[in-house]
């Protein structure tokens, strides 16, 4: 039997409703949601609350029915456009590209204002985590447009493709490969691949190595490439390409255990401060011979 894992309330929320988890968790602190199984009920739940296989969920009265199936588009972000619903500054963001989309889908993270290229939505929360999961790996390929000519034995170049650099002290910042696509008299392309994504990661290197970044594009994620998408457009995902995507991440077998590990760690917290979750035990009782 595969059981099905329990997924916190709000997440349950996230995959089956428009709702984003800000008006989820705003709903759960006013007493909107209640779960309720065969003998057992909760009322006003709070949004980190387990939903298990047969409880029924209820906002405002009305059971909540689990999406048919989930929808995965690509967009071709232009520049100068914020990876967010709305822009507190009132500067251009996704929510015209997100108006033409099916209801409930979301970007999967984030690319930086200044960027163009490859951006993911989803209605899938469990896909959307298993894309941004750092120790995943999915690689992503980003063209860069240099205001400089980089000869072959320039030491940033080489600092580009074997180095480790230090941001402050703080974070890592590293790439997978590099490498030079073009150049000119004045201009060097090239082509950088990640497998992690932190907030301005490139420009970050860029920067601590002085090099003058004019433009930066993302070309692709994992093996789905956007060149025969203009940029501002952008097209649903075929289910060859999903499934591909759900393989250079480590597919769906990997996400169940890493789910299941984190259930196990949350039971035994719970034990270890008095308030054992029995329904959580009992299921990981049931379930856990059964893992992959």
């Amino acid at each position: 039997m595969k059981h099905v894992i329990p997924r916190r309330l709000d997440k349950y929320l996230r995959d089956s409703t428009s709702m984003s988890l800000v008006e989820i968790r705003d709903a759960c602190s006013a007493g909107r949601v209640a779960l309720t199984s065969a003998g057992w009920f909760c009322n006003a739940c709070a949004s980190d609350a387990l939903v298990f296989e047969g409880d029924v969920v209820l906002f405002d009265g009305q059971s909540i029915v689990p999406r048919d199936r989930h929808r995965y588009l690509i967009l071709n972000k232009p520049r100068y456009v914020t990876s967010t619903t709305k822009d507190p500054t009132h500067r251009t963001d996704l929510s015209p590209w997100l108006r033409q989309m099916p209801p409930g889908v979301f970007a999967v993270g984030r690319l930086d204002r200044e960027s163009s290229g490859a951006l993911l939505f989803t209605d899938d929360g469990d896909f959307s985590n298993a894309i941004l999961q750092p120790g995943h790996h999915t690689s992503k390929l980003y063209w860069l447009w240099l205001d400089e000519h980089l000869a072959d034995d320039d030491p940033r170049l080489r600092a580009l493709i074997d180095g480790d650099y230090l941001n402050n002290g703080h974070d890592v910042l590293r790439t997978v490969s590099a490498g030079i696509h073009d150049r000119t008299l004045h201009t060097t392309e090239l082509h950088v691949i990640l497998d992690e994504g932190k907030n301005r990661h490139i420009r970050k290197i860029c920067n601590l190595l002085g090099l003058r970044l004019l433009q930066l594009h993302r070309k692709a994620i994992g093996s789905l490439h956007i060149d025969a998408l203009e940029v501002g457009q952008w097209r649903e995902l075929t289910p060859q390409e999903v499934e591909q995507l759900w393989q250079s991440c480590g597919g769906t077998i990997r996400i169940r255990q890493t789910k299941i590990a984190a259930l196990i760690q949350l039971a035994r917290a719970s034990a270890e401060s008095g308030q054992s979750n029995n329904r959580l035990e009992a299921w990981l009782n049931e379930a856990t011979p059964s893992v992959p």
